[in-house]
């Protein structure tokens, strides 16, 4: 008799997309506007006045990074599926803790339990015992080290490694920086508008930030041998490899100006 299992698991142990971020880029869109209403900052303009958008964007080196791993067990009871988790992960907590991750770094993020059901030739739906499934989000702050840090959780028993993100534990130090360059842009595209135009810029009347355009992005990349005990030369085991790029921090800026 041939059986089906309803559960589904998700991407594998390092089953991760590549993406990359561009480098430094600036985007600038601009509109000439003659004594007309601009929506976007009063009911009235004074007249001539040209509105710019001007952004900016700084790469960063990343120094932090969190690992989201989980355990799962199955069992022929809810409780003693749950009970195999728990124990599986005081054994993951206490590793990481090993390797100096306090304890306000490590954040149960989802902890669950659910039978699991099998299906018959003829379409009957059985119950085929429990699965427990508890999910924990990781922070560290030695990101060439991120690796080290999945292995020693794997080896302590955790199942599952999903994500590896690397960003920055003090983005707002590095978006004044982006912010400067997005002005630089708006005063560049509006002094060569005015140019254009045979008109002489005269200042800025009001300046519009895009808080909602603040974006800090990251990737990672695994390398890694299938299976736990892959040995090396003279039977070392393979340590994951981690690879990523620096973090992208954005900012734009809506600003006016007059001209003459």
């Amino acid at each position: 008799m041939s059986k089906q299992s309803m559960y589904e698991h998700r991407k594998g142990l390092f089953g991760m997309k590549k993406w990359k971020q561009k480098g430094i880029a600036f985007f600038t869109g601009v509109v000439l506007l003659l004594g007309v209403q601009s929506v976007a900052f009063a009911q009235e303009l004074p007249p001539n006045t040209i509105t710019v958008h001007g952004t900016g964007s700084v790469e960063v080196a990343p120094d932090m990074a969190q690992i989201y791993l989980s355990v799962e067990k199955t069992a022929d009871t809810a409780q003693k599926a749950q009970s195999m988790a728990n124990e599986t992960i005081k054994s993951v907590i206490n590793a990481l803790k090993e390797m100096k991750v306090t304890e306000k770094d490590i954040i149960t993020e989802n902890v669950s339990v659910f039978p699991n059901y099998e299906y018959e030739e003829n379409g009957k739906r059985i119950e085929s015992g429990y699965r427990a499934d508890t999910a924990l989000q990781v922070t560290i702050y030695d990101v060439k080290k991120a690796g080290a840090y999945v292995d020693k959780a794997l080896q302590a028993g955790a199942t599952r490694v999903q994500n590896v993100s690397f960003t920055l534990s003090n983005p707002d130090a590095y978006y004044g920086r982006a912010l400067q360059q997005a002005v630089k842009t708006a005063q560049n595209s509006a002094q060569v508008l005015a140019t254009a135009y045979g008109k002489e810029l005269v200042g800025v009347v009001s300046v519009l930030e895009d808080s909602t355009n603040r974006t800090f992005a990251s990737n990672a990349d695994y390398a890694r041998a299938e299976g736990m005990a892959v040995p090396k030369a003279g039977g070392e085991k393979q340590q994951t490899e981690i690879t990523y790029d620096d973090v992208t921090v954005e900012a734009s800026i809506i600003a006016v100006y007059t001209f003459s």
